[in-house]
């Protein structure tokens, strides 16, 4: 355990404190919460605060399934004047080996923002943003101005087959990819100015942020491409492929936008979206869910029926239809919204979790039974299956498990005495029937193992559960910067796929990776067995 003690522990927390303030007095359009707690949107702040108060390092911790994590040993990630260690109980199976492990970006802000495995071949595709210069392995790429996004491929063992960017002078980011099982490529978020995608088809923005869609071929080759929006922001958050090979887009929208059918129009400053398009890029169905205020989309998945779940966060009310309990009504600040839809779009059931305080809906998941397994973060205390109450820190991560009707069957709040500062996604491995879970935190978290403590200002954690909750094993990696798990996938045969943004330094066990400078950032992407 590390000691709660000192000055520079004291000033880390202040700098995470107004980084939280000033994400929570952004206004309007702007609004629009990038992926995982607008984590890109703030990093050079974050990062500026890491640096002037980097608090003193201690070392990682490995939690497994079956006792206390060692100190020291090898492979684990090296503290500030500390040795690294890959820590370790005398559980069965070590917790989130390491396979392979690759750092991008030189100076500046690079991300790896959304990734996905291929169901037939084990590649690996990741996508995200960038300014400056990145090499993925093909060679240098260097942004036009502001953000370019990348789209990268890359086969089981890490190898670079190929990538590519694209960009002008204005903000581009890729949050969403998903991959058929034609292998097909569908890669989603937001453009500012003109983005050509190739073969000459240029996608121009109406005004601010334009959500965007395009497919690529398994050889990276542009088949379509489609922008959304009008002169305020819109961008998509989330793609899912159901069984039968539908395309599910989502994500958040102010103002109004159209898919192909009827015009949807936001009631507030954002609404949420949830949109079907076929394999060539044409209207199947769209959906739009939203009140007076502010509402966003958190997580976005499809059960083995084909049911879409979704969840995020809402301010008066959001409404899913005539089902039970809706519209859904807030109770103060921001609560969370989990619901299904039937194939089509329409409400099956809804849920609201919140009190006066401010909740996130972060991510959403299926069991291979159609469960559904929620998580997200939140202060103050937390209605799931009866109240959760939270009072350690400013903020707690949940995680729960619902029915596929929506009966509660568990729910568990983490987190430590100053905890804040959290960005969580959440996948269901088939094989094992576990829930892995990765994200980031400040401060210290308790899976149920050995306690993980954040050497900076916030690490990346990892942990994987039972479908009872059941604590399995949970790793933290990361150096005295910021370091964040932004994306998630589960490879065919449940080895996990991560990536996210450094500063610093970080090591997932083949070496530990290093930025120019604590103000710069770079992505990380790394693959880790069960």
């Amino acid at each position: 355990m590390r000691s709660e003690g000192g000055g520079a522990r004291k000033e880390a927390r202040r700098c995470a404190m107004l980084v939280r303030y000033d994400m929570k007095r952004q206004t309007g359009a702007r609004r629009l919460e990038k992926r995982n707690g607008a984590w890109i949107g703030l990093l050079g702040l974050w990062m500026a605060c890491a640096a002037a108060c980097t608090p003193d390092a201690g070392p990682s911790v490995t939690s497994g399934a079956g006792g206390a994590g060692g100190a020291g040993g090898s492979g684990g990630m090296a503290g500030a004047g500390g040795a690294g260690g890959e820590g370790g109980g005398p559980g069965p199976t070590p917790a989130f080996v390491h396979v392979w492990s690759k750092s991008f970006g030189e100076t500046d802000v690079q991300s790896i923002q959304g990734v996905a495995t291929d169901p037939a071949t084990g590649d690996v595709v990741a996508v995200g943003s960038f300014r400056g210069v990145v090499d993925l392995g093909g060679g240098p790429l260097v942004s036009s101005g502001e953000n370019d996004l990348f789209v990268a491929r890359f086969s089981p063992l890490g190898e670079h087959r190929w990538s590519k960017r694209v960009g002008d002078a204005a903000n581009q980011e890729a949050t969403a990819v998903a991959i058929d099982a034609a292998g097909s490529i569908y890669v989603g978020g937001a453009i500012q100015g003109s983005s050509d995608f190739g073969d000459g088809q240029l996608l121009t923005s109406a005004g601010d942020d334009d959500a965007f869609i395009a497919k690529l071929d398994a050889e990276g080759n542009l088949a379509w491409a489609k922008r959304f929006g009008d002169a305020k922001a819109q961008r998509v958050a989330r793609i899912v492929i159901t069984p039968s090979g539908r395309i599910i887009l989502g994500g958040t929208f102010a103002g109004t936008i159209n898919f192909g059918g009827t015009l949807l129009v936001s009631a507030g400053l954002n609404d949420v979206y949830v949109a079907e398009l076929d394999t060539s890029g044409a209207h199947v169905f769209s959906r739009r869910f939203g009140g007076s205020s502010f509402d966003d989309l958190g997580g976005l998945a499809v059960d083995p029926t084909g049911s879409l779940l979704v969840t995020g966060t809402f301010d008066t009310t959001i409404d899913f239809g005539p089902v039970t309990g809706d519209p859904l009504t807030s109770i103060g600040g921001h609560d969370i919204f989990f619901a299904k839809l039937s194939a089509n779009g329409t409400g099956l059931w809804a849920h609201r979790a919140g009190d006066a305080g401010s909740q996130r809906g972060l991510a959403i998941a299926a069991a291979p039974n159609g469960d559904v397994i929620v998580a997200g973060d939140a202060s103050g205390t937390l209605y799931l299956d009866g109240p959760v109450t939270y009072a350690k820190g400013d903020r707690g991560l949940f995680l729960a498990r619902y029915s596929s009707s929506g009966s509660a069957f568990w729910s568990q709040m983490f987190g430590g005495e100053f905890s804040g500062s959290w960005g969580v996604s959440v996948r269901v491995d088939p094989n094992t029937e576990s829930i892995v879970a990765a994200g980031f935190f400040d401060d210290e978290v308790d899976f149920g193992g050995v306690p993980l403590s954040a050497a900076g200002s916030v690490d990346v954690f990892l942990a994987r559960f039972t479908l009872n909750g059941v604590h399995l094993g949970s790793r933290v990696f990361g150096g005295a910067g910021a370091d964040g798990a932004l994306a998630l996938d589960l490879g065919p045969q449940g080895d996990l796929v991560v990536g996210g943004v450094y500063a610093g330094s970080i090591d997932f066990g083949g070496g530990a990776f290093t930025t120019t400078s604590t103000l710069d950032a770079s992505g990380f992407l790394a693959r880790l067995s069960p």
